[in-house]
């Protein structure tokens, strides 16, 4: 997150937090006298904060967080106790942070994935445009128009610790899709590499390859994790040749496994990779870029 979207996010919880809604509008307009030529800037990353935040809080709710709430069009702490008159409230933490893994940006010459911010909302809706990768049938990408509240929805994940998302971004900083560690289970260090999505002009390209290098390299050489699990629909033939071609093993079908937005029930095809196995798929795989990056 960029300082100007770390600011226009502080102050989007001030401005929910606060009985008079309009607490955060009026510090943004004195903070852009300040930045002159970057108040447009911070004007557009705290409408694009106050949006996600509300999302976000519309979720927690739904989930039963006993964190913050809505009340009567603002936002209080779950104890009901308001901010004291005058006094700028404290941030919330929305939820205590799982440790592992930590937040972190990993890069390398072809995809930086940088950790999910609000600020990179417009960015995906245009690399989901990119192929019109929401009208696929066998995966669940949101409409270019939703994607603040998928941000939002990742982020209350992550703050309760069954994630951490990354943006895929190109070399010139523009976003080319979404990815995350998921099913994270710290006790028997494994997690799975899904929820990903990348514009289809940067499909099949050194991008998308180095992005599944650097998350597996930082999995099993950091986080020293026993094995990495990677999932698809069935029916998804370009998911599982990707897959397949990393080298991981089909471990099998899970049946059933999950609903889709549109009622049917998805069979998820399971694969992974094992600590033992990274060495040489490891390998494999810079030998696979370094085909793309000739290419």
């Amino acid at each position: 997150m960029s300082i100007l979207e770390d600011i226009a996010d502080d102050l989007a919880i001030r401005s929910l937090m606060a009985a008079d809604g309009a607490e955060g509008e009026k510090l943004v307009d004195e903070i852009t006298k300040l930045l002159g030529a970057s108040s447009q800037t911070l004007e557009e990353a705290y409408k694009t904060s106050i949006r996600v935040r509300r999302a976000e809080l519309r979720i927690r709710t739904m989930l039963g967080d006993p964190g913050m709430l809505p009340s009567g069009g603002a936002v209080v702490v779950a104890s009901g106790a308001a901010p004291a008159q005058g006094a700028v409230p404290a941030i919330p933490s929305f939820g205590a942070k799982s440790t592992w893994p930590e937040e972190i940006t990993l890069e390398g010459s072809h995809v930086k994935l940088v950790p999910l911010s609000v600020g990179h909302a417009e960015g995906l809706a245009e690399a989901i445009k990119d192929g019109e990768l929401h009208k696929l049938t066998y995966t669940t990408i949101p409409e270019p128009d939703e994607v603040e509240t998928e941000i939002a929805r990742r982020l209350t994940l992550q703050r309760k610790g069954q994630m951490l998302p990354f943006t895929l971004m190109t070399p010139d900083d523009r976003p080319a899709g979404m990815t995350t560690y998921l099913n994270i289970d710290e006790e028997n260090a494994r997690l799975e590499i899904g929820a990903t999505f990348i514009r289809k002009s940067a499909q099949r390209t050194a991008l998308n390859t180095e992005a599944k290098k650097l998350l597996l390299t930082h999995a099993f050489e950091e986080l020293n994790c026993i094995a990495v699990e990677l999932r698809t629909d069935r029916r998804n033939r370009q998911s599982r040749s990707a897959i397949e071609r990393l080298g991981a093993r089909l471990d099998g079908i899970l049946r059933a496994h999950m609903k889709m937005p549109d009622g049917s029930l998805r069979d998820s095809a399971v694969y992974s990779i094992t600590a033992s196995e990274w060495p040489t798929i490891k390998t494999h795989l810079e030998e696979m870029l370094a085909e793309k990056t000739n290419a």
